[in-house]
């Protein structure tokens, strides 16, 4: 499992901005459809248990891992991922990131 700030350390890095930051979300999706299905799907893994490795398939260890190359995130950073997909990045969220990658 992972600690509660493990969702920012990734992305800070492989070079990305904190994830839960209030002021550059680093997660869009576009489609609308898409985005309700993928927090859909996160709320669905939670509500199994699925945050807990012990109540995963071999498969679904795999995949949340990618081949246990990452450690998967545990409640509260699938909380914070739906968060940030909840509140998409606004037009200043995008010029903070454009800034940030130069």
């Amino acid at each position: 499992m992972t600690t509660d700030s493990n969702l920012a350390t990734q992305n800070e890095s492989d070079g990305g901005i904190e994830s839960t930051s209030s002021t550059a979300p680093a997660i869009f999706v576009r489609d609308e459809e898409v985005r309700h299905t993928l927090i859909a799907a996160l709320r669905f893994w939670q509500e199994k248990g699925m945050c807990d490795p012990v109540n995963r398939s071999d498969e679904m260890q795999d995949l949340a891992t990618n081949g246990d190359g990452v450690t998967s995130l545990c409640d509260v950073d699938v909380d914070r991922l739906v968060e940030d997909l909840v509140w998409p990045p606004t037009a200043e969220d995008f010029s903070v990131l454009l800034n940030q990658k130069t």
